[in-house]
C-alpha cells in the first residue's frame, strides 16, 4: 500500500466488494467536495464569532438581513480558498 497511487482503491478491490473504479472515484470526489464545503461553512462561522468577540475586524460580523448569514466572512473565506487552491500544487 505504501507504494500504491490509490491505496484506498486497492483495499476496496482486495475486499471483494466489487465497486467499479469509476464509481469509487465519483464517491471519493463527492466526499472531498462535501468536506471542503463543510470547512468553508465552519470557517466563515468562526470568522463571524471572532468578529463578535472583537478579535477580527467588525466587518466580519456583518450579516444579511433576511437570512442572518455572515456574508462578509463567507466571501473572505471563499476568496482565500480560491487563492490557495490556485497557488497550491
Amino acid at each position: 500500500l505504501a507504494e500504491s497511487t490509490g491505496p484506498l482503491l486497492d483495499v476496496v478491490a482486495a475486499s471483494g466488494v466489487g465497486i467499479p473504479p469509476g464509481l469509487f472515484s465519483i464517491i471519493a470526489l463527492i466526499a472531498i467536495a462535501n468536506g471542503a464545503l463543510l470547512f468553508m461553512v465552519m470557517a466563515s462561522r468562526v470568522g463571524y464569532g471572532l468578529a463578535e468577540a472583537e478579535l477580527l475586524p467588525r466587518a466580519f460580523a456583518r450579516v444579511l438581513p433576511g437570512r442572518r448569514t455572515p456574508w462578509v466572512s463567507i466571501v473572505v473565506v471563499a476568496g482565500l480558498t480560491i487563492i490557495l487552491t490556485l497557488v497550491g500544487n
